[in-house]
């Protein structure tokens, strides 16, 4: 299944395959990118297309040598983040850009087994997102292949991937497409309700997970 879309920029992202495999691990759902390097040096990266900012880890910080200013602030991150590095050079299968990263300081009981991840951004031409192989790419044009695939509009309004998916004529809707997350379909609370009310057979449980901006969390799902 094929998948494109263009923003009012110059923004391409492209969906090359989608797969519904449950992997064993978290880590397996991973949109790692390719030959990755901050300021020269080699990092291990994966893409979240859910993510407003980048991010990079406090260890990697230090073991790569990167400088970054402490976090000053008392807001909701201050017990995560540890601070921002304003300006360094990413470069990302040879395309290089000046940008800055949120350090974060992962609590003990996060096996984390990435160096930080790219968060969504419009600074690139083609995006290439292989879901089967979990690779993320970049490319100065569009592949002749996918020239034919389906087309959706990404909304530039959003730090984060949403599509304008058309629904009863001109009326769109929007999709989230979050490439860090291992959930297959996320519902707002009230739609969860609903789908809950008019599935009262089907089995639920409670899954925990990690993010640097809410902790540990504990949430339904089915």
């Amino acid at each position: 299944m094929g998948i494109i879309t263009k923003s009012r920029v110059v923004t391409v992202f492209i969906l090359v395959v989608v797969s519904f495999n449950s992997p064993p691990s978290f880590a397996d759902n991973r949109i790692w990118l390719q030959d990755t390097t901050i300021d020269g040096k080699s990092v291990k990266l994966c893409l979240d297309s859910g993510s407003n900012f980048n991010l990079i880890s406090l260890d990697a910080v230090e073991r790569l040598g990167l400088k970054f200013g402490a976090n000053q602030t008392n807001d909701g991150f201050a017990g995560f983040f540890a601070g921002v590095i304003d300006h360094c050079t990413l470069a990302i299968n040879g395309y290089r850009a000046q940008t800055g990263f949120r350090v974060v300081k992962f609590p003990d009981y996060v096996g984390a087994d990435f160096d930080g991840l790219i968060g969504w951004y419009p600074g690139q031409n083609v995006v290439l997102i292989d879901a089967a192989t979990r690779q993320a790419e970049l490319y100065s044009k569009m592949p002749r292949r996918a020239r034919n695939w389906i087309h959706f509009s990404v909304n530039t309004n959003f730090g984060t991937l949403e599509l304008e998916v058309p629904h009863g004529g001109s009326v769109s809707r929007i999709l989230s497409i979050d490439t860090g997350t291992d959930s297959g379909l996320e519902l707002p609370s009230n739609d969860w309700n609903r789908w809950k009310k008019s599935h009262p057979h089907s089995p639920t449980t409670l899954k925990t997970f990690y993010t640097p901006t809410e902790g540990f969390v504990i949430r339904e799902e089915a």
